[in-house]
């Protein structure tokens, strides 16, 4: 895979797991199978798809209750 391809997957996931973040956040419905297009190029906009489905409802989770955690370092 090229340098590319590997950064249209990320942006998937990193897309998806905003998009989640920002839904919950404002109480707005969400529909993970309308995903965006990131790219005209077939093969990059398919390596966006794959990176998008990939992500799972437990990383949604960790990163949405991470929000809301308080540093280790900070009494009060």
């Amino acid at each position: 895979m090229g340098k590319n391809w590997d950064w249209s997957f990320k942006q998937g996931r990193i897309k998806r797991l905003n998009y989640e973040i920002e839904s919950r956040l404002n109480d707005l419905p969400f529909n993970s199978n309308e995903i965006p297009r990131h790219s005209h190029d077939g093969t990059m906009q398919s390596r966006f798809v794959k990176g998008w489905q990939s992500v799972t409802e437990a990383e949604i989770q960790m990163k949405f209750s991470g929000l809301f955690r308080r540093p280790h370092h900070i009494k009060g």
